[in-house]
Order: structure tokens, then C-alpha cells, then sequence
């Protein structure tokens, strides 16, 4: 019983069907035989959480489960995992001490014999000394971080290596070592081309005055400022921040840096990464000192301050209802899943605004309620959902550049009361006149956000949420949209 539950569980956690997850691996806990097999689930439970409510609602799962481990070998694979998972939830927490105390521990029980769990202590430990300002004890595990990657598979080898030599050049560019850092990322680009790295690497020939260089691998970097902004990655978002800010000073485009500097500030400062927030206090200083300048047309501005605006609306909506925004997050990410299935790699312009219009589904709500639990209360009652949407669609009205992702939004049926006669938008076109491509989107998003609120407002479980809202949309969705509804959640496992 408990190692169908567990492997279930695992199989829907690698899907992203956290939910169904979560139901399986309670189920884990309670079937569990030993403390080795609840500490396994109760970890599950914790990475689950993580997901779906965030690090504080994490931490209590990854403290019960480290509390099973007790009674286990202390270097038991498990107990491991647990210890990383902890060190990971405090830098989160802002607890920088606790995380390296839960780290080093961790790395006291390095082995060939369990070379996953050692190659993700090591990476997590550097990542906690990143974030307690300790950049010189990153650099001296470099030779300990190729012995432990060395353990692994090759293509896991690769993939692992890839991320300790990114942090080793992260380490080095804190300490103001450029051309070591260069040496790092350029080697970190060479084993895996992230996003991340791409980035780094901009800013470092940057601060080195090689503008070429530079500019080539800033090209990317509206699209990985994107996919951070989608996935609330806020740590990369704010260090992307800081180098959209850096460009812009060389730049002499100050709307712009002021805009990104303030949005670093704003992130470092949730996230209780206050070494990182200082540093952009004295931004404007250090970029003086290297007297780097760039012409004014290097780059295409305009794009940067739609991004902005989009940030803002989000800033503004987890403000209000941070709950209800990591709520929406779930749901955008179950409805790309559908529209993977549907579309493929097609429509990518449709992706990223279908996207954006999943992580302001809600934005209406900043408009009728301060209150978190009012703002609950109206997604249950058809008339409160339906003057939500309305609402975001006007606001919108305000963003030219909104013209896509408000289109989706307008074409969504808010009325959960199975007709699916959708509504009127601003423009005064209803779903039937919309395309084909936008208004299987817009199913998306409802199918997602129905499964969603049926889980996490009204309480069902997770087969439950999928057969209800399979009998709710059956009137009113299209079949292939339904189908891979059913398909993707129903059927994943």
C-alpha cells in the first residue's frame, strides 16, 4: 500500500500535478511502516507545499520529517535530502545562519555510494554561503564540487557541474575577480547554456568594458527575465533587475534604470536578501567608478518598460491576495501544460500571453476587495467572478501593450454555473467571435483555475476537483480542450 502511494505520488509530483501529489503522499504518511517511509512522505509533503503555498507552510513538513529521521543512520539518504531541503526553505525564510547550519550538516555525509544526495548537499551549501556573503568559502569547493560531480552519471555530471561552476563564477564576480569569473561562466555556458548563466555573462563584459561581448549576450535576456517573472523566481528577477538597471545607467536611459533599480530594491528586500539590497543602494557609485558608456541606441528600450508595468500589476496583485497569487500560479502552470498538449511548441506568442493573462486572472479582485477571504468568498458567487474578469479587462484597457493577454482574458466564461455563455468583453465581442487559437486558451485558463479553486477553496480532492469540473465543463468546452484536461490531470499517473 505505502510504495503504490509513494510512487504514485512521485509520478504526479514529476508531472506538476502537485495536488493529486499531496492526496497520495498523506496517504504515504499514514500507511508508512517505519520512520524511514514517513520521512519520505512527509518530505514529499513539504516539497509539495512548497510549491502550492510557499517556504513557511514548506518548513513544518521538512521539520517533521527531519524529526522522523532520529531514529535513522545519520547519514541515511533520506535524512539528507531533508537536511537540503531545510537549508534551501531558511535562505527563502531569510534565516541565512540556520540554512548554512542545516547545510553543513548535510555535507558531513558526502559518499560515492549516494552521489545525488551528495552533489545536491554541496550545491546547496553553496548556495547558502552565496546568500550569507561568504564568496571566498564558495571558491575554495571548487576541487571538492568536480570530486563529488565526478560521482555521478555523465549526463547528471554535466547537468550538476554546469550549476556549481555558474555559482563559482557567481562567487568570484561578488568578490569583484572579473576575469575569474569570466573563466567560470564561460565554462558553465559550455556544459549547459542557462538563462541564468547567459545573463551573468552580460554582466560580467560589462563591468569589464567589452561591450560586444556584452550586448550579444543581452539579447537573450528579455526572455530570461520573462520566464522569471512567470515562474516568481524573485532572487534571478532581482539580479536581472540590478543588470537591465546597469545597461540602462551606461546608457544614459535613467527612466529606466530608476524603474529597475527600485524593482531589485523591492525584491532583495522581500526575499530578506539585505547584503544584495545595500548593494543597490551604492548602484549608482560603483557603475560611476567603472565609466563604462553605451550608445543610447545599443539597445530596443521600449520592450523593458512594458515589462515593468506587467511586474507592477503583479507586484500589486500579491500584495493584496498572496495566497490567492500563488493560487494562480498553479493554475497558469496546469493550463500551459493543457496547451502544450493542444498546440505543441505552436503559437509561442499565445503561450507567453496566455501566461501573463493566468498570473493577473485575479487582477479584478485588487479592485473589489482588500481582504483576502472577501476575495475568496467572490470567486464562489457567479456575479462577484464575472464583474472580476470585467474589471481586470478594464484595467487592462490602460497597458497598449496588454492587447494580447487581455484579449484571452476577455474571452474566458467566469460563470461557474455550467452554461459557458461566456460574456461580453470591453470590445464587445463574446468567445464565439474570438479565434479558434484564443479561445482554447481561454478554456485553458478556466479548465485550470476551476480544478484549482476546487482543490484549494471549496476542499475537494484532487479526483474529485477533476471529475466535478469534467461534468462542469462538458456543456460549454470544446472536447480536445476537455480531453486533454482529462488526459493531463486525470489519467498522469
Amino acid at each position: 500500500m505505502w510504495d503504490c502511494d509513494w510512487n504514485v505520488g512521485l509520478a504526479h509530483f514529476q508531472r506538476g500535478n502537485y495536488f493529486a501529489a499531496r492526496d497520495c503522499w498523506r496517504q504515504a504518511a499514514r500507511t508508512a511502516r517505519d520512520a524511514r517511509q514517513r520521512a519520505l512522505a512527509l518530505n514529499g509533503l513539504g516539497a509539495v507545499y512548497h510549491r502550492i503555498q510557499g517556504a513557511e507552510s514548506a518548513r513544518a513538513y521538512f521539520e517533521q520529517a527531519l524529526e522522523e529521521c532520529q531514529s535513522l543512520s545519520p547519514d541515511e539518504p533520506v535524512r539528507i535530502r531533508c537536511l537540503a531541503n531545510l537549508s534551501q526553505i531558511m535562505v527563502r525564510l531569510g534565516l541565512t545562519d540556520v540554512a548554512l547550519r542545516f547545510a553543513q550538516e548535510a555535507c558531513r555525509w558526502l559518499s560515492p555510494s549516494q552521489p545525488y544526495e551528495s552533489a545536491v548537499a554541496l550545491e546547496v551549501y553553496m548556495y547558502a554561503l552565496i546568500r550569507g556573503d561568504v564568496h571566498q568559502e564558495v571558491l575554495r569547493l571548487a576541487d571538492r564540487c568536480r570530486e563529488v560531480v565526478s560521482w555521478l552519471d555523465e549526463d547528471a555530471s554535466r547537468e550538476h557541474l554546469a550549476l556549481v561552476t555558474h555559482n563559482l563564477g557567481y562567487a568570484a564576480l561578488a568578490l569583484g575577480r572579473y576575469g575569474e569569473a569570466l573563466r567560470w561562466y564561460e565554462q558553465a555556458y559550455r556544459l549547459r547554456p542557462t538563462p541564468e548563466t547567459v545573463e551573468e555573462l552580460a554582466r560580467v563584459h560589462l563591468f569589464r568594458g567589452e561591450l560586444e561581448p556584452a550586448l550579444r549576450y543581452a539579447g537573450g535576456l528579455p526572455d530570461a527575465v520573462w520566464q522569471f517573472a512567470i515562474f516568481n523566481e524573485k532572487a534571478e528577477l532581482a539580479y536581472s533587475a540590478t543588470l537591465i538597471a546597469a545597461l540602462a545607467y551606461c546608457a544614459d536611459q535613467w527612466d529606466v534604470y530608476e524603474r529597475f533599480l527600485e524593482k531589485a530594491e523591492l525584491y532583495f528586500g522581500q526575499l530578506s536578501l539585505w547584503s544584495e539590497w545595500s548593494r543597490t543602494r551604492e548602484f549608482a557609485s560603483m557603475l560611476q567608478r567603472l565609466n563604462i558608456h553605451l550608445p543610447g541606441g545599443a539597445m530596443n528600450w521600449h520592450p523593458w518598460y512594458a515589462l515593468w508595468d506587467d511586474l507592477s500589476l503583479m507586484d500589486s496583485l500579491e500584495a493584496m491576495f498572496p495566497r490567492l497569487y500563488l493560487l494562480g500560479r498553479v493554475a497558469t502552470d496546469v493550463a500551459v501544460r493543457l496547451w502544450d498538449r493542444l498546440r505543441g511548441s505552436g503559437r509561442t506568442d499565445l503561450l507567453r500571453s496566455l501566461q501573463v493573462a493566468g498570473r493577473l486572472f485575479y487582477l479584478g479582485l485588487t479592485v473589489q476587495t482588500a481582504d483576502e477571504n472577501e476575495a475568496r468568498a467572490l470567486l464562489q458567487d457567479p456575479g462577484g467572478r464575472e464583474q472580476m474578469h470585467r474589471l481586470a479587462v478594464r484595467l487592462l484597457e490602460a497597458y497598449p501593450h496588454a492587447t494580447a493577454y487581455r484579449k484571452i482574458l476577455e474571452r474566458v466564461a467566469p460563470a461557474h454555473d455550467g452554461t459557458g455563455s461566456g460574456w461580453q468583453g470591453a470590445s464587445g465581442r463574446g468567445p464565439s467571435a474570438a479565434d479558434a487559437d484564443e479561445r482554447s486558451a481561454a478554456a485553458c485558463l478556466e479548465l485550470a483555475f476551476g480544478y484549482v479553486e476546487r482543490v484549494e477553496v471549496e476542499g475537494l480532492a484532487h479526483a474529485e476537483a477533476v471529475a466535478e469540473v469534467g461534468r462542469w465543463a462538458r456543456s460549454w468546452c470544446d472536447g480536445a480542450v476537455l480531453g486533454a484536461f482529462l488526459a493531463e490531470l486525470a489519467d498522469s499517473a
